[in-house]
């Protein structure tokens, strides 16, 4: 009996391996070996119609001396100050109107979590006609109110707020979405509690709803920086970096970089230091949390 149960458990060993070994093999293809090559590539001279030739730190140095990369980090970190605060507030703020809805709360938060679903490129194109100058419906409306039209893409002062709009009322579904978890699991206890206490509405959130959150908020500001700092899409699909740089990022720099100057060392040396940075901002974050987040 223990004989025929070794087997069975061998076999089931081996299902196993069948069923998670394409995952695994399709991880270490395009991840842990394209990581490491990358990594390579960042000390080399590549073009990838030549043989790579060793360059030492080079591509870092020029990386860290070039003037538009360095706007590119510059934008990006403005993006990031302004994007996540502002994205994780509203979605606060939202997620506290659905969980005080008693009806129609599944409606609301399919309404909000849509854009989400939707594809980022069809987002932005969409949202890049909304914003053109001549006929999209945001100066529509402002002509409407007889107020001048804004060129929403092609202002130095506010092509980069168009993106963070645009970034924050597609992106905040995700956030309504975990702020709605975190709010379900909130011990009604402590709302009774305050009540007894004639605590006000504004108190009871200020004192109870968000030192209880703040784990979500945690979770949420973590992973917006992280995200943000590897914003694209909208700014490839709606300005192209301009006008004048205002809008490029530093990943805008890193696809230049490799698919435009075919210059793949210098791109790989470049993703490499953002990985730095993203790092270092994750750490601070981990170390700062005992100092602000509340674990029930």
């Amino acid at each position: 009996m223990g004989t025929t149960l070794q087997k069975w458990r061998k076999k089931d060993v081996w299902r196993a391996y069948f069923l998670v070994g394409p995952s695994i093999l399709g991880l270490l293809l395009f991840f842990y070996i394209a990581l490491g090559f990358s990594f390579f590539i960042s000390f080399t001279h590549w073009s990838a119609l030549d043989t790579p030739t060793f360059a030492g730190l080079d591509n870092y140095l020029r990386a860290l001396v070039d003037p538009q990369i360095g706007q590119s980090l510059v934008n990006t970190l403005v993006y990031v100050a302004i994007s996540v605060p502002i994205g994780v507030t509203v979605s606060f703020v939202y997620a506290l109107i659905l969980h005080a809805i008693p009806r129609f709360k599944s409606t609301f938060r399919l309404f909000f979590f849509l854009p989400f679903l939707t594809l980022p490129v069809a987002l932005a194109l969409v949202w890049k006609w909304m914003f053109n100058k001549s006929f999209g419906v945001f100066n529509t409306v402002l002509h409407t109110f007889n107020l001048p039209g804004i060129d929403w893409l092609g202002s130095r002062g506010v092509a980069l707020w168009s993106i963070v709009f645009f970034s924050v009322v597609t992106g905040m579904g995700y956030g309504i979405i975990i702020f709605l978890a975190g709010l379900k699991n909130i011990t009604q206890e402590y709302y009774d509690a305050a009540k007894m206490d004639g605590a006000s509405g504004f108190t009871v959130i200020r004192r109870i709803t968000v030192p209880l959150v703040t784990p979500t908020i945690f979770f949420l500001v973590v992973t917006d920086i992280i995200s943000a700092f590897q914003v694209f899409d909208p700014i490839y699909i709606m300005t192209k970096g301009g006008p004048a740089d205002s809008t490029r990022s530093i990943m805008f720099s890193i696809y230049q970089e490799g698919f435009t100057y075919y210059r793949f060392g210098d791109a790989s040396a470049v993703a490499w230091i953002l990985f730095a940075i993203i790092m270092a901002v994750t750490a601070v974050q981990l170390y700062g949390q005992k100092k602000w987040v509340h674990y029930e």
